[in-house]
This record gives C-alpha cells, structure tokens and sequence, in this order.
C-alpha cells in the first residue's frame, strides 16, 4: 500500500497478567544478554498469555527488528501503538522499520506523530538518541541538493534524492517534478519511472501514475512490483479487469510477494470469485502469517459472502488473536 493505514486503538491491559509480565522480564535478561532468539521466544510467550500487553508486543518488535525481521516488527509495533496510542517508544520504533524500508512518507508521518508527544523543552528534544532525530536531517538534504542542482542541474542522483525528500514532506508536486527531471536525464532506469509514479499516485493523479508505471514494465516486464504498483492503479481508476490481470502478472513473476497475492483476492472478491479470492488471500498468509491482520479480516469477510460459516468462524478466530477490535464487528455475521 501507498499509504500506512490509521487504525482505531484497541483496548490496551491496564493491569497485565504477572505471568505475562514475568516473561516479559525474562525476555529483557535475555535481550540485554545478547540472546536474541529466546528473548523473541520469551516475548512471544507473553502476548500469547495476554494479547494487550503493549510493552510486550513493543519488546517483540525489537526483538524482531534485531533479527532482522522488518515486516515481523512492523506487525509488533502497529500492534503496540493500536493498544496505546500514546506509546511514544512504539511509533519511533515503527518509524525505524518503515525508514529501513525506504517507505519515507510513512516513516517521516510516524516520526512526527512521535515527537508530537515528547515535551517541547530543549532538554527533552536533546535526550532523543541521535538515530531517532535522523529524519529531522530532511530539510537539511532538501536544501543541499537544491544548493547543488542550481550549479549542476544535471545530475540524476541528486534530483532523486530531492524527489524522494519532498516526497517525504508531502510536497508532491515539488516531487514530480524532481522525478520528471531524473527519468530525462535516465529515460532507461525503470526504478525512476517508479519512483515518479509512485509520486504522481500520492497527488492522486492516476492516469498520469499508469503511465509511469506501463513504463516500468515497458523497460523491465519481470518486475513484480512495477505490475503490483499498475494494478494497484487501475484499481484507483476504476479498471477492475486490468487490475486483476497485472496482479496476476505480479504474483506470477513472484510467488512470495505477499502483499499482491492480498490485492490479488480483494481483486477475485470484487468479482465475486470466490474461491480464487480465498485462495489468494490463504497464500498471502502463508507468506506472511505474523503480518495479516487485514488480511485475515477480507478472508473472514470473504468466507461469510461465500456462505462458508464454519471456514469462516475459523479464520475469525484467528483474526481475534491478531486484532480483537476488528473480529468483534464481525462476530455478528459468523455465529
């Protein structure tokens, strides 16, 4: 997705099981101690015991993250901030997983959200580690690479640095524009035609987003992204058709690409295909079972239009493990 989606907060525990807190405390001796793998295992043991213990899904996604396990993290620290929206150390861990991903407005949003809740005081900006401050750093980039295009305007790395930044900042037709200048100067590099199109995508311009993305197979037809991100298009344009088939390209040149295969089924249900959108969204779970809550929710809302109760009542309860909040609007429609 291009954007992070805002989730309404769930019940966070107030008062967690001691249980639960004393896996948490195990998981702590063991992260400090370098043992990464049974500090996840302690951690994992504690949200199972009490699924709203916020501190405990924030210590798995560190954990996680570690590991090296982005999308694993990601999944925790949503979990943790969805519980307590006013978990400050949860959104800047989020906003870490989302930079290291390079999804810089999602990272840059996060971040701000964040440092909206510390203190406006000197002092506490100042106790904020450096690497959390990083992305304050984009207005400095901002102004350096506009310092250096004005003596060198040709120089294609540094206007997709400057598109990327004022993409960051929302500022989307700053962005285009910088995009615009590097697929002139790199008219064969496919990933500049994705960047511009992912741009002119963010200032809801979608005629023009195809385009860019058409493109992008034009110049590299194996990329599974680039037919992801047309699909994703066509969707936004009300092209249903072509949507499924460049998802169907996607997952094609891509069987673990988890994220199509659920655009893949949200396609089939729109079409009322059933058993094809059960099928994409059972293997886009397979491949990224600690990361499906909404996934879960379209298999559950899928199985119920598809008059399959029991299969349904099954992947609701497993929606209830990863999001209570969600299964309980849909408990009505699977009893």
């Amino acid at each position: 997705m291009l954007v992070l989606p805002l989730f309404a907060p769930a019940q966070a525990s107030t008062s967690p099981s001691n249980e639960a807190v004393n896996w948490v405390i195990t998981g702590n001796g063991f992260f400090v101690d370098g043992k990464v793998a049974e500090a996840r295992s302690a951690f994992l043991q504690s949200v199972t015991i009490d699924p709203s213990y916020s501190v405990a899904w924030n210590n798995l996604g560190l954990a996680h993250l570690r590991l090296n396990l982005t999308n694993d993290a990601e999944s925790a620290f949503v979990r943790a901030t969805k519980l307590d929206p006013d978990y400050r150390d949860a959104w800047l861990s989020l906003a870490k997983v989302l930079y290291r991903q390079k999804r810089l407005v999602e990272a840059v949003a996060v971040y701000t959200q964040a440092l909206a809740m510390a203190d406006s005081d000197e002092e506490s900006w100042l106790k904020i580690p450096e690497t959390e401050r990083a992305f304050g750093n984009i207005f400095d980039i901002v102004e350096r690479h506009e310092n250096k295009l004005r003596m060198k305007p040709d120089i294609a790395a540094a206007w997709n640095d400057l598109g990327c930044s004022y993409h960051a900042l929302g500022r989307n037709d700053e962005a285009i524009a910088a995009f615009r200048q590097v697929v002139r100067l790199k008219p064969d590099d496919f990933n500049s035609w994705n960047n511009l199109g992912t741009a002119l995508a963010s200032a809801g311009q979608p005629v023009e987003a195809i385009e860019s993305f058409r493109k992008v197979i034009d110049l590299h037809g194996l990329d599974a992204i680039g037919w992801n991100n047309l699909g994703f298009m066509y969707d936004q344009s009300g092209d249903p058709y072509k949507a499924l088939e460049a998802y169907q390209k996607a997952v094609a040149l891509d069987r673990h690409f988890a994220l199509a295969w659920n655009n893949l089924g949200v396609s089939y249900g729109r079409m009322a295909r059933y058993d094809e959108s059960i099928a994409a969204f059972e293997q886009a779970i397979e491949l990224s079972p600690t990361n499906s809550s909404q996934i879960r929710r379209d298999l559950c809302v899928t199985l119920i239009k598809a008059g399959d109760t029991n299969r349904a009542r099954a992947a609701w309860w497993e929606l209830q493990k990863l999001d209570p909040e969600t299964a309980r609007n849909l408990a009505p429609f699977v009893r």
